[in-house]
């Protein structure tokens, strides 16, 4: 079974979001509590991306990270309002 292009295209964008992102919080990032969290958060979700896509789980795949991408952006905007209201 063949994966559809624009799945294709999305898992590329996903994945090299999370590599990017794996990169920046060890290298460019100031160094916080949570820093070493999230560097094994993105490198677990960048192996659940590569194996869901690599064995065909890609209908499941997408739905994932399309709920994921939703709460990022609710947990984001949570962090940010921890650390200026302090």
């Amino acid at each position: 079974m063949s994966v559809p292009t624009d799945i294709t295209i999305a898992y590329l964008i996903q994945g090299s979001f999370y590599g990017h992102s794996i990169y920046a919080t060890i290298y460019m990032d100031a160094w916080r509590k949570d820093s070493l969290v999230m560097v094994v958060h993105h490198f677990i979700t960048l192996a659940l991306i590569t194996f869901s896509y690599a064995f065909r789980y890609h209908n499941i795949g997408i739905l994932v990270l399309f709920l994921h991408d939703i709460n990022d952006v609710q947990l984001e905007f949570t962090k940010l309002n921890n650390i200026y209201n302090v």
